[in-house]
């Protein structure tokens, strides 16, 4: 079996030679946006090298063999939350678009009345009725959608509270 460690600066349990791959990709070139120069300053990593510190990760024991690795806070709500999505993202929209169209349904002659009353323009009776319902299924979308999102943020804000990652 190949030997493993856990390496806490990517918090994953990593083979050396992954380990030393992932080194030369953390070799960074970007910028960032400098709020008081209010421009773009360029950074260059290339000079780290934590070859050093995988050197000496794998000639230690391995220290979380009996307790277990670490949970990474961040990485943890980042899969749970991915898992989360995927799992309940289709269930949960299709509930709600069921939903508003039954509420819309019921709502729909005093929409369209509203509409009536509101538009600059002479709108008739069957004119409103055609413009409410070739805009319903793209309303009912976008809510639902926004509906969603916002319980997926509360959800995520939860998790990381849960987890100590949180920030205001």
């Amino acid at each position: 079996m190949t030997e493993t460690r856990y390496w806490k600066r990517v918090g994953l349990r990593l083979e050396e030679s992954l380990a030393y791959e992932m080194e030369e990709r953390m070799n960074a070139k970007g910028s960032f946006l400098d709020a008081e120069l209010e421009e773009f300053t360029a950074i260059d990593a290339e000079g780290s090298s934590f070859t050093g510190e995988i050197k000496r990760l794998f000639a230690s024991p391995d220290e979380f063999v009996e307790s277990g690795d670490p949970v990474n806070g961040s990485a943890a709500v980042i899969d749970i939350s991915y898992h989360h999505y995927n799992k309940h993202r289709k269930p949960r929209l299709l509930e709600l678009r069921a939903e508003m169209k039954v509420r819309y349904a019921e709502e729909r002659d005093q929409h369209i009345s509203q509409m009536i009353e509101d538009s600059e323009v002479e709108l008739s009776l069957e004119d409103a009725e055609t413009l409410w319902d070739n805009d319903l299924p793209q309303r009912i979308t976008t809510e639902s959608n926004e509906v969603f999102q916002t319980e997926f943020d509360a959800f995520v804000k939860d998790l990381q509270e849960e987890y100590g990652v949180a920030t205001n």
